[in-house]
Formats: C-alpha cells, sequence, structure tokens
C-alpha cells in the first residue's frame, strides 16, 4: 500500500507524538488557575479579561452543578432531604444559561444568595469605584459583601473582573 522508506513512517510517527504532546500542553495550560471564594481578573483594554472570567464561572458553575445532582441523587437513595440548588449569579445577560441579576439587594446582603453558588461581576469598578469612598454606608457593605462572600454562600464563587483596580 504505502511505499514509504523506513525513515519516513517512524518520522511521520515522531511527529504525531509531538502533535500529540502539544495538544496535551494545550488542554492542561488553558484550564482555569485555582478560583478561591474570591478571584479578580484585571487588566489591559481588550485583553481578555471578561471571556476568561466568564469561562472560569460558567465551567465552575457546571462543575457544581454536577456535584449538586449527585449529592441529591444520593441523598435521595438515603432518603435525606434534598440540597439547595446552587444558582448563577451575574450582572451581565448570558446566554446559554439560566441566571439570577444581581440586585443592590444582593450587593447589600438584605437577600441570602444561594448555597455553594457562582457569582459573575462584570465591569465591577462601574459597582464600586473610587467615588463612592464619600457614601461611606455604600462602601461599607460593598466592602463586607466581598470579604464576606465565601461565608454568605456557604463555599460559593464570586469572579470579579474590571479594567481598573481603583
Amino acid at each position: 500500500m504505502f511505499r514509504h522508506g523506513g525513515s519516513t513512517a517512524i518520522m511521520e510517527i515522531v511527529l504525531l507524538i509531538i502533535a500529540a504532546i502539544l495538544l496535551v500542553l494545550i488542554i492542561v495550560y488553558s484550564r482555569c488557575p485555582y478560583l478561591g471564594c474570591l478571584t479578580l481578573f484585571t487588566g489591559a483594554l481588550k485583553s481578555g479579561k471578561t471571556m476568561t472570567g466568564l469561562r472560569c464561572a460558567l465551567k465552575t458553575y457546571r462543575f457544581t452543578r454536577i456535584k449538586w445532582h449527585l449529592g441529591n441523587l444520593w441523598r435521595k437513595i438515603i432518603r435525606k432531604p434534598l440540597l439547595e440548588e446552587p444558582l448563577f449569579y451575574t450582572n451581565i445577560a448570558v446566554a446559554g444559561v439560566r441566571y439570577v441579576p444581581v440586585t443592590l439587594d444582593i450587593l447589600y446582603r438584605r437577600v441570602r444568595v444561594s448555597r455553594k453558588s457562582v457569582m459573575f461581576l462584570s465591569e465591577t469598578s462601574l459597582i464600586a469605584d473610587s467615588m463612592t469612598l464619600k457614601d461611606a454606608l455604600m462602601n461599607e457593605d460593598v466592602n463586607l459583601f466581598f470579604k464576606l462572600y465565601g461565608h454568605l454562600s456557604h463555599g460559593g464563587k464570586c469572579i470579579i473582573e474590571t479594567q481598573s483596580v481603583r
């Protein structure tokens, strides 16, 4: 069938192995970084902050939903009360996922966030910037929200992105 020399066939195999290794490296290094309960993506204009942050938030949310479904399946078998459904909160419209819009009641901690929920806030500097320092009450409420998010959501994740940290 093939009339390759011995060295040509070996060269093709070596190239396939190199391609496979490169593919594995690309997949491994394109994954999301470790996300704590509060993660900030910041950078220059048009550098991919929103895309990266939203991709990581959606990946985390899907993984959380899988764990929730498996946990509830087990709880149904052993006849225990079901776990509260984790939700995806965001301040921007996201296609392909059911989300809950972030309101001031959530930021001021008047409304409880669902357990193990994932929140994605885009352009956070528009929510609370350096000009809100004059409004001490709002500044304190927003600071407490971000500091206490892990406790408020009982292990949830909050991913925020902004161009300016100020």
